[in-house]
């Protein structure tokens, strides 16, 4: 946080005052800890997750070769459910992110 304050205070008098102040103080507030906390922790997150999940496809696949068939169609399934919703999440977060900065402005 301290580094972007820096990178914004270095920038031209004409260049600092083109930006919102509610962006740069919701860019320090919410978006530095969103990257942090939901981009590099939850990759570590996910690591995990898929490790269990390899432990546990050679597990039920020595005791039942048809739960192959679930355990290729439910990741299909939610993939697709996924990628049809993302622009609408997207969109959504973004709009709250207005909404925020603007209350931060006033």
């Amino acid at each position: 946080k301290a580094s972007l304050l820096t990178k914004f205070l270095n920038y031209k008098d004409s260049a600092r005052v083109t930006i919102n102040v509610g962006e740069i103080t919701m860019t320090m507030m919410r978006d530095a800890v969103e990257v942090c906390d939901f981009g590099y922790m939850k990759m570590l997150s996910v690591i995990g997750i898929w490790i269990k999940l390899v432990f546990a496809l050679v597990f039920i696949l020595s005791e039942n070769r048809l739960a192959v068939i679930p355990l290729i169609a439910y990741p299909l399934v939610l993939g697709a459910f996924l990628v049809c919703r993302e622009r609408m999440t997207i969109r959504v977060f973004e709009h709250k992110a207005k909404q925020q900065n603007h209350m931060v402005q006033v």
